[in-house]
């Protein structure tokens, strides 16, 4: 009876002996698995002539913005000269009727050297007359007339069918080499048929 025990023991530890060498390797321990993650989803981006609009930002941030430009421009200012020419008449007004003078009497008043400068008068109705005191004699001229200084005289026959329209007489004293020197002018109104009276002398 022991006799069997053993053997059967001795049969069991050498089948245990012959299968600890034939045994395949253990299989790996599975590992643990990761979480599953968003796939990194990357698109390409087709080429277009159109800027990127990253790029165009990041070119406008390296850019420095222009500098603000000042331009002044020269004002202009223009205003009226004064000419050192100007018409004097002693009287305010004037009818042929009513005085004994030949006409308005009109000369210049200058600061200018004129010593050899002429004078060119021009009257829009009317006419010039000159005068030799002496003789007392007045001879018509006409509406222009040309003077080296001194007075003329201006007068009328008829007053015009408008009185309402002025009588412009004008003066323009100028070099003998023909450089004017300047000008003036004597606006007359009509008061009635037979008297002007001077308005205005520019």
């Amino acid at each position: 009876m022991e006799i069997r025990t053993v053997l059967l023991s001795l049969i069991c530890i050498g089948f245990l002996l012959i299968a600890g060498c034939t045994s395949t390797t253990p299989a790996a321990v599975p590992a643990t698995p990761e979480p599953a993650t968003t796939p990194d989803m990357t698109y390409a981006v087709p080429a277009t002539s159109e800027p990127v609009t990253t790029a165009a930002a990041e070119l406008t941030k390296a850019t420095p913005a222009a500098a603000e430009t000042t331009v002044t421009l020269p004002v202009v200012v223009t205003s009226k000269t004064t000419s050192p020419v100007k018409i004097f008449s002693p009287l305010q007004s004037y009818s042929p009727e009513k005085t004994s003078n030949p006409g308005l009497d009109m000369s210049v008043i200058t600061g200018l050297d004129t010593s050899t400068a002429k004078y060119d008068w021009s009257a829009s109705q009317g006419y010039f007359v000159t005068w030799n005191p002496p003789h007392e004699t007045a001879n018509i001229v006409g509406s222009k007339i040309t003077t080296n200084g001194g007075k003329v005289y201006w007068t009328f026959s008829d007053a015009p069918a408008d009185l309402a329209v002025p009588v412009t007489i004008t003066v323009v004293v100028s070099e003998a080499s023909g450089k004017e020197l300047g000008r003036s002018t004597a606006t007359l109104a009509w008061k009635d048929a037979k008297t002007v009276t001077v308005k205005e002398i520019v």
